[in-house]
C-alpha cells in the first residue's frame, strides 16, 4: 500500500477566504490520525474524513452527515468554513 504524503501548506499566502478554504484537501481519518495529529488531538468517534487547511487547521466529516469544527457540529461545509476562517483571519 502507498503512503500518501501530507504536505501543510503554510498562511503566508493566504489573503482571503477563498484562497484560504482552496487550500483543503481531503484525507481518510487513520492517515490524518496516523500522519498529521499531535498526540492530545482526538477525533469524534463518527469521524470518516478530515479536511486539512493551510495552517494546519481542519475540519472533521462525520458519519451522521456533519462537519464538526471547534466541537461544534455545522449541516454544511460552508458554515464551518465560515467559522475557521473567523478564526484563522484574526491572526492574519
Amino acid at each position: 500500500m502507498e503512503k500518501t504524503e501530507i504536505v501543510i501548506k503554510s498562511l503566508d499566502e493566504i489573503r482571503d477566504k477563498e484562497s484560504f478554504v482552496d487550500t483543503g484537501r481531503i484525507f481518510p481519518a487513520s492517515v490524518f490520525m496516523n500522519q498529521i495529529r499531535n498526540a492530545d488531538e482526538h477525533l469524534h468517534f463518527d469521524c470518516t474524513d478530515v479536511v486539512l487547511y493551510a495552517g494546519g487547521s481542519y475540519i472533521q466529516i462525520l458519519k451522521s452527515k456533519g462537519f464538526m469544527f471547534d466541537s461544534h457540529i455545522y449541516v454544511k461545509l460552508e458554515l464551518a468554513e465560515d467559522v475557521l476562517w473567523e478564526k484563522i483571519s484574526n491572526n492574519l
